[in-house]
């Protein structure tokens, strides 16, 4: 496996999870918006869909990209210092 510097892990982690909730909460209000002239309730009730999906794969992702870092940063003392 190859080493990556602790700079490298994060910037990683930052794109993938907050790309991926960026990505869900924009398609979910855009959902939303196609159906705000007709029903705001379930406008509503799409975007409260979309937060709650977009946690839950926050949730997930943020595990997997730690093991991923974990297994492959170069030094890992420093990278639990830089966690602090």
């Amino acid at each position: 496996m190859e080493q990556i510097p602790i700079k490298n892990a994060i910037r990683k982690g930052l794109w993938i999870l907050n790309g991926g909730v960026t990505v869900i909460i924009l398609g979910y209000i855009f959902i939303a918006l196609s159906f705000s002239n007709n029903h705001p309730l379930v406008s509503l009730s799409i975007v409260a869909v979309g937060f709650v999906l977009s946690w839950t794969y926050w949730s997930f992702a943020v595990s997997r990209w730690k093991l991923w870092a974990y297994a492959r940063v170069d030094n890992l003392i420093r990278a639990e210092e830089s966690r602090r």
